[in-house]
């Protein structure tokens, strides 16, 4: 073996890198330098200074699953830098690729999706954020413009409602785009929600309307319209889709839209024929049953509506016409305390996941 052509060709591959060839670090093998940036650890910044030195570009642009399936001869050496990727990425399958580099600061508008993962808006960092059961951050979709409403679909693809973009931009689950409905027709996508069918729920606050679309993207119609009183929108800020009785004795699939300006629930069946309205302002003060300022709205699995009021900083839950049950949360500065929340999602055990906004966290709390 050549020995002096050994060495000058590791010196060489270490300056492709930018680095001067030193002594490795206390537990690091000369057959890794992992630890680009020599600071004990092997870490998102070593991948992004692998990704501007050899690559040639920011981290984000770099398939990195792709990356570890096809490496070039030097990087096989990185032996613990591609341990990181396959681990943070995700590469041997089951999550997505999409590494957490921020702060859920303002968390926003909430998704659970079918795997249990919970996705949360923030239109100030302008990510989704990706939580697992246990509200442990697993991923970050990232560059977004304006996110505000969210939802996930059975094969994972995501749905953001971007308010700069105005349309709903559709990612998969590694965090590559996919398509965008509704250009030229959104204004301001608040929240979003899937019924049994697949169609997308897009709930314009700009507009003061429900826009649905078919899994395809084509444009089915819209639901409600602007204006004051019973099944017309002051400012809607959220729906769900969930039973209801049609007023006739038989129960169907219903869209549930809260009206944060009239402090009004509307019901439309899913074709758009209107059902009823409940709620409404309090005259003064907290009373049940009527909301200061309407966010959220879930269903549980007994079928009674939970309503958020974030002025409040509590939760009511209702019967699904209206008759108030009881209430739960309390506002205040201590975890598990709400300060105006935005949004929530019933989780799996018998807890309430809640984007506490004011707060910069998502916790759970438990439903009484």
């Amino acid at each position: 073996m050549d020995v002096r052509g050994f060495y000058l060709g590791l010196i060489s591959g270490l300056f492709v890198l930018g680095f001067p060839p030193g002594p490795a670090p206390a537990g690091e093998s000369r057959s890794d330098r992992s630890d680009l940036n020599r600071d004990g650890r092997v870490d998102l910044a070593d991948l992004e200074l692998y990704s501007q030195k050899r690559l040639r570009t920011g981290w984000r642009n770099v398939d990195w699953c792709d990356w570890l399936s096809t490496p070039r001869p030097r990087d096989k050496k990185l032996a613990e830098l591609r341990a990181f990727v396959n681990e943070d990425f995700d590469c041997s399958g089951g999550g997505p690729s999409l590494a957490v580099v921020n702060s859920n600061d303002a968390p926003l508008r909430m998704a659970l999706a079918p795997d249990h993962r919970i996705y949360v808006t923030d239109s100030q960092v302008g990510s989704v954020f990706i939580y697992d059961g246990a509200l442990n951050p697993v991923g970050e979709l990232q560059g977004l413009d304006g996110p505000l409403g969210v939802a996930v679909d059975p094969t994972g693809n995501i749905y953001v409602g971007s308010q700069g973009r105005q349309r709903v931009e559709i990612y998969d689950s590694r965090g590559s785009f996919v398509d965008a409905w509704g250009e030229g027709e959104l204004r301001m996508p608040n929240d979003l929600a899937f019924d049994r069918d697949g169609n997308l729920y897009v709930l314009d606050s700009g507009v003061r309307r429900v826009r649905v679309y078919a899994p395809t993207g084509a444009s089915l119609g819209t639901i409600g319209r602007a204006g004051r009183g019973k099944g017309r929108f002051g400012f809607p800020v959220s729906l769900l889709i969930g039973p209801a009785a049609d007023g006739a004795g038989a129960e169907i699939e219903a869209v549930y839209v809260a009206d944060q300006d009239q402090g009004l629930i509307h019901v439309f069946a899913l074709a758009g024929s209107f059902l009823r309205s409940f709620g409404g302002k309090p005259s003064f003060g907290y009373t049940s049953g009527k909301f200061v300022r309407l966010q959220g709205l879930q269903m549980d699995a007994q079928g009674r509506l939970h309503v958020l009021d974030s002025r409040v900083g509590a939760i009511q839950i209702l019967s699904r016409t209206g008759a108030h049950i009881f209430d739960y949360g309390e506002y205040g500065p201590n975890p598990g305390q709400l300060r105006l929340p935005q949004d929530m999602v019933i989780l799996p055990g018998g807890k309430m996941a809640v984007a506490n906004h004011g707060h910069g966290r998502v916790e759970a709390i438990p439903i009484p």
